[in-house]
């Protein structure tokens, strides 16, 4: 039965199946008999629930996804009152229940396939539930469970066309968004008025907050991440503004930075370097170009600029697509080698105590001959 839900922008179930068909392929490759996929809201990490069961969880449920090396999957959560939405939404051949789920997952990996075959892998170890884990262990009977994180994790970095216009229209809203909220920032206004303008806007278009809005003035966005809060806004303030909208569990991220009243020689200087770097990452973007290159591009631009002890750029770039930050996360993952279909969001920052912070930030898609930037809204917005 197909379950596609009604929005004109969902995921088709037979998108849903071929990814499943493609782990289950790779699972045989690398020796898996079984797979657990961990996950939970939308705004958590990894973001195996939603790729491959088009569903999440309601704040701090979880749930897991069984793939057998064939077959259809099993979906497990731990929230009885979300069970009817979990049977309605959700892409899986079965939809089971458990409030501590360690055994059910270990009766449900023993029934869908020959595990004894060979290894058991866990998706999102890092993450996973310490009880569930011991449980599903000794119900399992093995200690030859391995983190398969990485798996699932470069699979989900090439975007399917269907992704890529779900991306596509998040950074359009994201745009929108931003737009809002920088209207807002003026002389007395405070953060908190900044981060619900974009927020409000983001909704008014059917979209969904794709995270935490990071909203932020004066000497403070030094710290390039923070909380809105009351403070006022002054003439001569640096805003920081990093938002973003989720579309069918797809999300945007973006960020802007720019000065009331226009900004002085030192915020100029701050401002016009991390938009060089963001040019030079995004012209570096380019299939077989390592992520270490993308990362190296954007920070000798701020280097250039004599800006090079204060750059920022621990998640520059990252990945984003069922989830926020995804693989590759920066210099974690500069080996990885950029391929035709990456969606990476370029975010190099340069943060100065005593004068402030500027961040700038946009998605772009890897083409087979270069990047195509998925916002359309100007780097330059500080006048």
């Amino acid at each position: 039965m197909d379950r596609t839900p009604d929005s004109a922008h969902a995921l088709r179930d037979a998108e849903l199946a071929g990814r499943v068909s493609r782990l289950q392929e790779l699972m045989v490759e690398h020796g898996f008999s079984a797979l657990v996929c961990y996950g939970a809201h939308r705004d958590w990490v990894p973001a195996d629930l939603w790729y491959l069961a088009r569903w999440s969880c309601i704040d701090e449920e979880m749930s897991y996804v069984v793939v057998p090396r064939s077959g259809p999957t099993v979906l497990v959560t731990d929230a009885e009152w979300d069970l009817e939405r979990a049977k309605d939404e959700a892409y899986a051949g079965e939809v089971r229940f458990d409030p501590a789920p360690g055994a059910l997952l270990a009766d449900v990996v023993r029934s869908v396939t020959g595990w004894s075959d060979g290894r058991i892998g866990i998706s999102g170890l890092a993450y996973f539930p310490a009880p569930v884990y011991l449980a599903f262990r000794e119900a399992l009977g093995t200690d030859d469970i391995t983190d398969a994180t990485r798996l699932t994790s470069l699979q989900r970095t090439i975007k399917s066309e269907g992704e890529l216009e779900l991306l596509r229209e998040a950074a359009r809203i994201s745009d929108i968004g931003m737009a809002a909220g920088l209207r807002a920032a003026r002389e007395h206004a405070t953060e908190l008025q900044v981060a619900t303008s974009a927020e409000n806007a983001i909704r008014d278009e059917g979209a969904e907050v794709s995270f935490t809005t990071v909203a932020g003035s004066g000497p403070r966005t030094a710290l390039t991440t923070f909380l809105p809060s009351e403070r006022e806004i002054a003439r001569g303030d640096l805003v920081v503004l990093d938002c973003g909208a989720r579309v069918a569990g797809y999300h945007g991220d973006m960020c802007r930075a720019i000065v009331v009243g226009g900004p002085d020689r030192e915020q100029l200087r701050l401002l016009e370097a991390a938009r060089d770097a963001v040019a030079a990452a995004t012209q570096a973007a380019r299939p077989g170009v390592k992520i270490r290159d993308v990362h190296t591009a954007a920070r000798t631009a701020v280097e250039e600029a004599g800006l090079g002890e204060h750059f920022w750029g621990y998640y520059m770039p990252h990945g984003i697509g069922a989830g926020q930050h995804e693989m590759p996360l920066g210099l974690q993952d500069g080996d990885l080698v950029m391929d035709e279909g990456m969606v990476v969001c370029v975010e190099p920052g340069i943060a100065v105590p005593g004068v402030g912070g500027v961040v700038l930030e946009q998605m772009i898609a890897v083409g087979s001959d270069g990047a195509e930037t998925l916002n359309t809204l100007p780097l330059e917005l500080w006048g």
